[in-house]
């Protein structure tokens, strides 16, 4: 789902950067994101500050698809080393990537803006490599329908969910499941140590 203007500029500002450094890049560090030397794809990777972030830690490679051209073009501007590579893609359909082919897959706050959030989990799930590891955070659906209401956005509720259908839905691909945490006092929850055995 392409994003609305006034969510396109909040997605994009200091606080959420702020919030994707202080607050979802260390606690998935916490929980053992460490790309070091790791082939790495990060599905809605928006203007690429998480790239950079990761960038930092020298990864193997680093994929970025965002559905958004405007996203992709923030990106690219970016001084990032030659081996990181933005598309403009669908997170559903990873089809330009081989099975087996990531060491991580990556999601910052994304996966709600996915109508068909499902596919893109068995899609992390095929690109993965065994034993790969699948990082996951978003805000709570109660907390995107409160910010929707607040700031007076329409969201596609098809891609709204609680944490236990996604929990669910990575058991039923065949994923463990092996930690989880609530981020920002609740407001957000983190899944970690997702695992493809």
């Amino acid at each position: 789902m392409k994003l609305g203007r006034l969510e396109f500029a909040v997605m994009k500002s200091r606080p959420r950067e702020f919030i994707a450094r202080r607050v979802e890049y260390r606690a998935f560090e916490r929980f053992g994101f460490d790309p070091a030397g790791r082939d790495v794809l990060e599905l809605g990777c928006g203007s690429g500050y998480a790239a950079h972030l990761i960038s930092l830690q020298n990864p193997k490679s680093y994929s970025g698809v965002d559905i958004m051209e405007e996203q992709i073009a923030l990106a690219n501007r970016r001084a990032l080393p030659e081996n990181f590579i933005f598309i403009v893609g669908d997170a559903a359909d990873l089809s330009s990537f081989e099975d087996s082919s990531k060491d991580d897959v990556i999601i910052f706050g994304a996966l709600h803006h996915i109508p068909v959030w499902k596919k893109v989990v068995r899609e992390a799930r095929r690109v993965l490599k065994p034993g790969g590891r699948f990082f996951i955070d978003d805000p709570n659906q109660g907390f995107v329908v409160l910010a929707m209401k607040l700031m007076r956005m329409e969201h596609d509720e098809a891609g709204l969910f609680e944490l236990r259908e996604l929990e669910a839905e990575l058991g039923a691909c065949g994923m463990e499941v092996r930690g989880k945490k609530n981020l920002l006092c609740g407001l957000m929850w983190s899944l970690w140590g997702v695992r493809k055995p």
